[in-house]
């Protein structure tokens, strides 16, 4: 019998039913793959143009036309260590605008780090041709000129001027007084320090360089005086306490000297020059064996350092274009502000690039314009990508504030983040928190910052980071403030928040990164918090509302009842408790307000010989990173 039209076999069937089952699971297979896709994308280094940008100035970001938007860029590249990336994107600045003087600076100093002396004084040059009225331009020619070889005298020129035009600038008044000092004209290079010390009380530096200077002219009590001023400031100096111990050794004595260099060995146990120190010192005093053994660690150490440049490995940089990284970031930043208040510097621009390495790094690269950069160490179809930039993009708040309790928000912010719907998966989410606790201090803010959402809600934290206070003596890095942030809050909140915080300190602190930028201010106070919400407990009770004349336990005058309600006798229970167990806890342990944090640890770049060589130029600190 014929089919009729519109009957068909059941082989047909099968085979349509088969081919719809198929296209459906090509459908879930392409979702699915998506971040292949994506990956394949990246790796080709394809530039995704959407018909609307996702945020004002993505073309300006990845695309860039005019001279100004390059240089941008070109910046933020060298800000992290693309140089060949960033001298591209100089050269198209000034191929745009030849007149473009902050071109002329970054391309100088990207040939100052590829030791291209010359070529960086020529750029240096046309810098301050174009924009003369600029003290930095001045500070970089005159330290340009000095590496490339030049005349001391022309030095001073440029840092003459540069003074004239900014004479509050402490780092003018370092760099002439070091050139000052290699020309002989100490008096005039002590001036010079002395009121860089003016204008900057922080700076341990200065006192160093001064106290050199001192023992040029012999004056060993002012030079004692400015070591010592220098590791007030900046207690793991080791360059000041072989400068210090050295000064011992002179005078003879032996044991303070050899306290000094023990200590800066123990400070810097990978730097051979402590070990030099203490070795030659060990030899003097007829230590043979000491002698011997420092000398054979210095070299070592020496060997090590060799071995290590060579083993540098040349990094992969690439910007990336994505829209859709852009839309997150964009979305994510604007989320954060509505939580925890907007962002202490404007961003006008936002980099994000990928970098191989191992930790990724958010920069301010000029404050002033307000630009902004995000290195990222996973590129973009990484499970937990979009959690982590979530965390840095955190850091763009305040990337001067460095402590447990920022890093904590960002952690939480990341885990919480949302992610592109083709990216949210809770298994990548969960994959994101187990990364985060596998580093101890990083899971240990995490925690804290999630026990005190837990408890106070995220309206009860969303003002901690307005109160912030710069850490100590430190010119770069700031910090929560705590207590002030726990006084605003209620009274119960307060108790809550304090006692959470002190249950991680400790470990916390056992944690904290050693790299001079992080530290930790723990609540003061420990007792008087809690006592006055037990106080307050205890005078809202029913019984006392009923008779407001009613003594309480730890009040004068106060006489037990013969019979009390159960609510007030809970609350009499708990003030006994409180003065008769809790005082010792909470009072005699009291922890002293946080001692000054350390300079950044970029200061062990000037660590160098004062013996065998002269004491380093001072060099210019880089803009706050995290």
């Amino acid at each position: 019998m014929q089919d009729r039209p519109d009957h068909l076999p059941s082989s047909y069937k099968t085979a349509i039913v088969m081919s719809v089952v198929c296209i459906l699971c090509a459908s879930g297979l392409l979702w699915w793959l998506t971040p292949l896709a994506v990956q394949s994308s990246f790796k080709l280094g394809a530039k995704p143009r959407p018909t609307e940008p996702p945020i004002h100035d993505y073309f300006a970001i990845t695309d860039p036309k005019d001279s100004d938007s390059f240089t941008d860029r070109a910046m933020s590249r060298a800000r992290v260590g693309d140089l060949k990336g960033a001298l591209a994107d100089f050269n198209e600045a000034i191929i745009l605008n030849p007149k473009n003087a902050r071109a002329y600076f970054g391309r100088a100093q990207v040939y100052v780090d590829q030791e291209k002396h010359k070529k960086a004084v020529e750029d240096f040059n046309l810098a301050v041709k174009y924009e003369p009225g600029n003290a930095e331009y001045w500070l970089a020619r005159g330290r340009g000129i000095s590496t490339a070889g030049g005349k001391r005298e022309e030095v001073l020129v440029n840092y003459d001027k540069g003074i004239e035009l900014d004479p509050k600038n402490p780092e003018l008044y370092c760099a002439r007084a070091y050139i000052r000092g290699l020309m002989l004209k100490t008096q005039g290079a002590i001036d010079d320090l002395n009121m860089a010390a003016q204008y900057d009380k922080k700076d341990a530096y200065i006192p160093f360089a001064r106290g050199n200077e001192q023992l040029v002219l012999k004056n060993t009590d002012a030079a004692f005086k400015d070591f010592d001023l220098a590791l007030a400031l900046y207690p793991e100096y080791s360059a000041v306490l072989c400068a210090r111990g050295r000064l011992h050794s002179e005078l003879g004595d032996a044991k303070a000297a050899m306290r000094d260099f023990d200590r800066a060995v123990k400070v810097a146990p990978d730097d051979p020059w402590p070990r030099e120190c203490r070795g030659m010192e060990r030899e003097r005093i007829g230590d043979k064996a000491g002698a011997a053994e420092d000398k054979k660690q210095q070299k070592i150490l020496e060997a090590k350092e060799k071995a290590k440049e060579k083993r540098v490995k040349k990094k992969r940089y690439e910007f990336i274009t994505n829209p859709q990284i852009y839309k997150f970031a964009n979305d994510t930043l604007a989320s954060a502000q509505k939580m925890f208040g907007a962002a202490k510097v404007p961003i006008k621009r936002l980099y994000i690039m990928y970098r191989t390495g191992n930790s990724c790094q958010t920069v301010m690269v000029d404050e002033k314009r307000g630009v902004f950069c995000i290195c990222m160490a996973n590129d973009e179809t990484t499970d937990a990508y979009y959690h982590s930039l979530g965390h840095e993009l955190v850091h763009l708040l305040n990337t001067r504030l460095a402590d447990p309790y920022i890093e904590g928000i960002c952690s939480w912010v990341g885990a919480n983040s949302n992610p592109p719907p083709r990216r949210q998966f809770k298994v990548w989410t969960k994959q994101y928190d187990r990364g985060v606790t596998k580093l101890k201090f990083y899971k240990e803010t995490y925690v804290m910052i999630q026990d005190l959402i837990a408890n106070l809600k995220l309206d009860g934290i969303k003002d901690m980071l307005k109160y912030v206070r710069w850490d100590g003596d430190s010119k770069w890095w700031q910090q929560v403030d705590i207590d002030a942030w726990l006084k605003s809050l209620p009274e119960e909140k307060r108790i809550i928040a304090r006692d959470i915080i002190n249950k991680y300190a400790d470990d916390i602190e056992k944690h904290l990164p050693d790299d001079g930028a992080y530290s930790f201010a723990r609540p003061s106070d420990r007792g008087s918090y809690k006592k006055e919400w037990l106080h307050r407990e205890a005078h809202d009770s029913p019984a006392h509302r009923e008779n407001p004349k009613l003594l309480l336990p730890h009040e004068p005058g106060y006489v037990t009842p013969a019979s009390l309600t159960k609510d007030h006798q809970a609350a009499q229970d708990a003030i006994k408790s409180v003065t008769a167990d809790e005082d010792d806890e909470f009072e005699t342990n009291t922890l002293p307000a946080q001692e000054p944090g350390k300079p950044m640890s970029a200061k062990t770049d000037l660590q160098q010989s004062t013996e065998q060589q002269p004491l380093p130029e001072p060099v210019s600190q880089p803009q706050s990173s995290r």
